[in-house]
């Protein structure tokens, strides 16, 4: 069933409307300038039909980017990367493939996908757009390393310099979280959990982000707050069911097995 709709997508719908327009300048006495104006409509409606099928792919995988739903991810942004005969288009597929790894916790094969994202192909605002993602995907994968002082040399040289020239608050709420990061990894917990909070309780953010935010503010309380960190962890896993965080929330919460007795001892 996936197939027939890739292939209706893909081709079948564009073939009929090619064919749509070959009939058209077939059965109706059109030509010189008529002519020319069918074709240039015709061009627009294809160059319409392009665009939105394009913006449905990427809303599809920002969807399962907030759901925190790994598994359809990488197969959404594989199958892009398979059909794109464009390096240029691949590139931010390769970014929402390594945001997918991180979700499973794969952080290895999230770091090679973040190297395979070469947005040297993008140009202007796209190169910006998508290197602010890119970053803040790049600090993740360093704090997770224990690298935090190149993951604050990303934020500072990378990261923070790009979100001057793409307003919005999208990219601000994407380099609080990175800067959040940051901190966490730096051991400045007190610093980075005010960020969490606030991330956590915003509503407009996608569950697996949140979940994120209150993984990390469980971190920063575990010290001062046991019991509003045990709290933190529980919403954390609930939040983002399919992803690494409730497999490590669980791992927690196991009791420890006791050791065996020493041969000889009862």
């Amino acid at each position: 069933m996936k197939t027939f709709f890739r292939a209706l997508d893909t081709w079948i719908i564009p073939g009929v409307l090619i064919l749509t327009w070959l009939m058209l300048i077939a059965t109706s006495d059109v030509g010189g300038i008529a002519a020319v104006f069918t074709l240039f409509a015709f061009g627009m409606v294809m160059v319409l039909w392009a665009t939105y099928r394009e913006l449905r792919v990427h809303a599809a995988a920002s969807r399962l980017a907030a759901q925190g739903q790994p598994d359809e991810l990488i197969a959404l942004a594989e199958g892009e990367i398979a059909r794109r005969w464009f390096p240029r288009s691949r590139v931010p597929f390769h970014i929402y493939a390594s945001i997918a790894h991180q979700l499973r916790g794969d952080w290895d094969e999230a770091r090679r996908a973040l190297a395979a994202a070469d947005l040297r192909r993008l140009g202007g605002r796209s190169q910006r757009s998508w290197g602010i993602l890119h970053a803040a995907q790049r600090i993740n994968v360093l704090a997770e390393a224990g690298d935090a002082a190149e993951a604050r040399r990303v934020l500072e040289q990378d990261l923070l310099p790009a979100i001057r020239f793409v307003p919005g608050a999208g990219a601000r709420v994407i380099a609080d979280e990175a800067e959040a990061r940051v901190l966490l990894a730096e051991g400045r917990r007190d610093a980075a959990l005010p960020t969490y909070e606030k991330l956590a309780k915003d509503i407009r953010l996608g569950p697996a982000t949140r979940a994120l935010c209150r993984y990390h503010a469980a971190q920063c309380l575990e010290a001062i707050e046991p019991e509003a960190a045990r709290e933190a962890y529980a919403d954390a896993a609930r939040l983002a069911p399919q992803t690494w965080l409730a497999a490590a929330v669980k791992a927690q919460n196991q009791p420890a097995t006791a050791s065996p007795a020493p041969s000889g001892e009862s």
